[in-house]
């Protein structure tokens, strides 16, 4: 976990770092709101159940005094509406604390999909030749996706119900220690038990459903891209087989991992059953009267109100977390690996915001306006290229001139190097050895200004 963590936390610039620090900082704020409600209604149930405490308790009698009222009953009444205006403001800050929340995790998400897009397109043109397209389409449309929308949600939802629910526990272990260190131990041991049966699991499933989604955008792709040569050799169910097996394979992945998900539920209700059970025995075991547990019952029943929920989200969240975790590794090891090469921009941002959020990436940088010029020959001096894992040289010592203004053919067989060539003349591949010169003067420090004066209609057209 603390390896994963930090993985993901390199993704970000020290502001978003920041961002997250702030926003743990509220979230533990509405964990102390939610442990403060569910202790203010042990005091608030022995008030109904005997009012004369009142004046026993020093903090209550103050109380009393401070807000001269003249009974019991008049007291019991603005404790009920003092409990209800707490309860609404701590239910208030719980919808802005969503909304900070999802507002973080869904702009970063917006971000960080526009930034590994930009840092695709700015890879050099032999990156595309090694990678598949669907797999690149998937990294930046659902990968991205599941990083914020799956694993950084569910980990702040861990954090805050962790935080949340400790505090409670802290509580009640004060105010009841021995029924709540039972119970709780019984509701821990549960959620550990299921969650070591089935983190190796939810790992697996996490990795089938990159590696299927990643397989079914290569089918649609290559199908329908593909689709004149697909119908005139007739491999539309060629396609369609391709797909469905890995769509079922990515159904069943997602089908395992709801009803993992969904298994602890039952249990822990039961458990929690339970433990409150024990409760009433251990209480009447020590007093002998029902009437004196009623408030350490309506306390435990309140806490197990907001514990129950928080047990299961904390299991729903270790569980996504491990299950999402593979899309943190593929958008991880792209992105370290992308942010290596610092691109050029090719223009400068239409907008003032465009500007700003720009200058926030490591890939921008101001684009020369000071164009290459061309007036004589492009010249081919000794060239060689081999391509990436490819045991031999497509082009062997190529050397030729093209002068200005005319009009050039190559013929030859295919895979003889006839593309090749054009791609190391329009700067998409860079020679093994040897060099591409304009006017005599080379094009690798002045590529882009070089390939905004070309025209160029790619051999598919």
């Amino acid at each position: 976990m603390k390896t994963t963590i930090s993985k993901f936390l390199k993704l970000f610039n020290r502001r978003e770092k920041l961002q997250l620090l702030v926003l743990l900082l509220l979230m533990m704020v509405g964990a102390l709101l939610e442990t403060f409600v569910v202790g203010i209604i042990y005091p608030f149930i022995s008030i109904l159940k005997r009012p004369e405490i009142i004046h026993e308790q020093k903090v209550l009698c103050w109380i009393y005094e401070v807000m001269s009222v003249r009974s019991a009953n008049g007291f019991i009444i603005w404790a009920a509406v003092g409990l209800i205006l707490i309860y609404v403001f701590k239910n208030s800050y719980l919808v802005f604390l969503a909304y900070v929340q999802t507002r973080f995790i869904y702009n970063k998400q917006a971000v960080f999909s526009c930034r590994l897009f930009t840092s695709y397109l700015y890879k050099p043109y032999t990156f595309h030749l090694q990678r598949n397209t669907a797999e690149l389409i998937y990294k930046i449309n659902d990968s991205v996706s599941k990083l914020f929308g799956g694993f950084l949600f569910f980990s702040l939802m861990f954090a805050i119900e962790i935080m949340t629910t400790a505090m409670i526990m802290g509580v009640l272990i004060l105010m009841k220690p021995l029924p709540t260190i039972l119970t709780g131990s019984i509701l821990v041991i549960t959620i550990l038990v299921f969650y070591r049966v089935f983190r190796k699991k939810m790992g697996e499933l996490g990795k089938m459903r990159q590696l299927h989604g990643e397989q079914m955008i290569q089918w649609v792709n290559q199908g329908l891209g593909g689709i004149k040569e697909v119908k005139i050799l007739g491999r539309e169910d060629f396609f369609i087989r391709e797909y469905e097996k890995n769509s079922l394979l990515f159904a069943g992945a997602e089908r395992h991992f709801q009803v993992i998900n969904q298994l602890p539920r039952a249990f822990l209700e039961t458990m929690c059953i339970v433990g409150m059970l024990l409760v009433v025995v251990l209480t009447m075991g020590r007093s002998g009267e029902f009437q004196t547990i009623i408030p350490t019952l309506s306390l435990f029943a309140v806490a197990a109100f907001r514990i129950l929920p928080s047990m299961g989200r904390i299991f729903n969240a270790a569980t996504q977390i491990r299950y999402h975790s593979y899309s943190l590794d593929a958008v991880c090891n792209d992105m370290t690996l992308l942010d290596k090469a610092v691109p050029l921009s090719e223009k400068e941002p239409s907008s003032a915001a465009d500007k700003k959020a720009l200058e926030s990436e490591t890939f921008y940088i101001p684009f020369s306006e000071k164009l290459i010029s061309f007036d004589t020959a492009i010249e081919l001096k000794d060239v060689y290229y081999q391509y990436p894992n490819a045991k031999k040289s497509v082009l062997n010592g190529i050397s030729l001139t093209i002068p200005k203004q005319y009009s050039v053919g190559l013929v030859g067989l295919s895979g003889a190097g006839k593309t090749t060539i054009i791609d190391v003349i329009v700067g998409l591949l860079i020679p093994t050895q040897g060099e591409v010169l304009i006017d005599g003067k080379g094009i690798k420090d002045n590529l882009l200004n070089w390939q905004r004066m070309i025209g160029y209609i790619p051999q598919n057209i």
